[in-house]
């Protein structure tokens, strides 16, 4: 307890294996969620399978630990949980580090068993800052991710312009879901209108579920939508993601 865990009484042992264990880290950011899924699309996990899920998450995964980035106060909201009052009104982001085996504790983490929970409990702190600069972060700036980016997005776009004879519009399309999201304030927005446009639930998640894939394809190719330095957004995200575990 002395340590900030707490233990039901069938595991107050010190030689129980730890199977699983997640760190995260709140960010109280600038902008909306939305706003850096540019920077996000760009990060490409070290050894780690990227990609979007929900509505504003991401994910980068293998079978042995994950790292995932979603908008905290969104994630509340749709689970009917209760917002802090501190946070009322505050954009905040988590990112998540997740060990998903007992090797991957032992390989990630501090600790292995009860004990080591207990006693090296102040060294996951961190632990998860090296990890998640490790794994995500790992760029000095977001120069460096968008060299290496580059190459991967002139492939895309030659994929696309290889299985779509009007490569061009479907470039544009992408272009106009992130237009659609700065004139309606966000998805928030997107989803009230789209109560009004499509009554009908199930074809009103289509609709939206097909902008949000539009949406993450185009972020792989722009910069962004608000009118904030990619690199602004990346260094804000570093500093305060790296700062100190939640």
């Amino acid at each position: 307890a002395d340590n900030g865990v707490d233990l039901p009484y069938s595991l107050n042992s010190e030689h129980w294996k730890v199977s699983r264990a997640d760190l995260f880290n709140n960010a109280i950011t600038e902008y909306p969620f939305y706003a850096y899924n540019a920077v996000f699309s760009m990060l490409q996990g070290k050894r780690l399978k990227g990609r979007q899920y929900g509505g504003t998450g991401f994910l980068w995964a293998n079978k042995s630990r994950q790292v995932s980035a979603y908008d905290k106060i969104a994630e509340v909201g749709e689970k009917g949980g209760v917002i802090p009052k501190a946070l009322e009104g505050e954009n905040v982001a988590r990112v998540e580090l997740r060990a998903m085996t007992a090797q991957a504790v032992r390989k990630n983490l501090p600790f292995a068993n009860g004990g080591e929970v207990l006693s090296r409990w102040g060294d996951s702190r961190q632990a998860y800052t090296n990890k998640i600069q490790d794994l995500v972060f790992r760029f000095d700036d977001i120069q460096e991710a968008i060299k290496l980016v580059q190459f991967e997005e002139i492939e895309k776009l030659k994929a696309i312009k290889a299985n779509k004879r009007y490569y061009l519009q479907h470039y544009l399309n992408m272009v106009g879901v992130s237009s659609m999201l700065e004139m309606f304030g966000g998805w928030d927005g997107i989803r009230t209108a789209f109560m009004e446009i499509e009554p009908d639930p199930s074809n009103r998640r289509r609709k939206i579920e097909r902008l949000e894939k539009a949406y993450f394809e185009a972020s792989t190719l722009m910069e962004g939508i608000d009118p904030v330095p990619v690199a602004q957004l990346y260094e804000e995200l570093k500093t305060k993601l790296l700062s100190e575990v939640a």
